[in-house]
């Protein structure tokens, strides 16, 4: 894996690196970003934009101006606990690959206005989350959309 120290990560795959290595180092990369991000959308092209297409930044603008409409904010890490490789296409136009990964989110506590803890009853702390990433003409992938599985638990 191959970070970029440009403003926006960028990860490129090592020689001999397997789909599943590329794949976690994408997915980590993107979740160590996604959660670095404040709460306002001015900045997030340039934040992501190297690492998450079109689509899925606007999922997470929608996410953000969430956030901050309530005056909510989010604090901890939530972590890849597995990642499985559903296909690999390395010989597409362009290469892709599909994995389905565990986010475990038991670190993270989402607060309101006033700095309390949001209590919203139990809440599945660890999901599933399919995405698709796609190798760019420089040799760097982007993750070009994200869904949940009907049954996200993991």
């Amino acid at each position: 894996m191959t970070p970029n120290a440009a403003s926006s990560p960028r990860v490129t795959a090592s020689p001999g690196e397997s789909p599943a290595e590329v794949a976690t180092n994408v997915v980590e990369t993107y979740v160590k970003a996604f959660t670095a991000l404040p709460t306002d959308t001015a900045n997030l092209d340039s934040a992501l934009g190297s690492l998450a297409g079109e689509t899925v930044r606007a999922e997470i603008a929608a996410q953000l101006l969430e956030l901050d409409a309530n005056g909510w904010t989010r604090e901890g890490t939530p972590t890849v606990a597995s990642l499985t490789v559903v296909t690999s296409d390395p010989d597409g136009t362009p290469p892709t690959l599909s994995v389905v990964a565990c986010i475990d989110s038991s670190d993270v506590v989402l607060k309101d206005s006033a700095g309390e803890a949001i209590q919203g009853g139990p809440q599945p702390r660890r999901a599933l989350n399919t995405y698709v990433l796609q190798q760019n003409d420089d040799g760097s992938w982007i993750i070009v959309s994200h869904s949940f599985p009907n049954d996200p638990a993991c």
